[in-house]
């Protein structure tokens, strides 16, 4: 069993990075509302967003018995 410092250091770790990440997907929305049609290129959010991103699409194709046609639909 870990000992109570190194939970709190992690917890405060773990929280650290989810202010980064509002702080990131703030500032990325933002930059949506500015370019809404054209923003190809103009924003430069975390590579995390990605890979939460691809995460998720792949999880569900996964789920729905990998349905390209669904999966676009989602």
């Amino acid at each position: 069993m870990k000992n109570k410092e190194i939970v709190e250091e992690e917890y405060e770790q773990n929280v650290s990075i989810l202010q980064l990440m509002e702080k990131e997907i703030k500032k990325f929305m933002e930059g949506m509302n500015q370019y809404p049609i054209h923003s190809n290129g103009l924003l430069d959010p975390l590579k995390a967003f990605a890979n939460i991103v691809e995460s998720v699409i792949g999880a569900i194709f996964i789920d729905i018995n990998s349905s390209l046609k669904i999966n676009w639909n989602v």
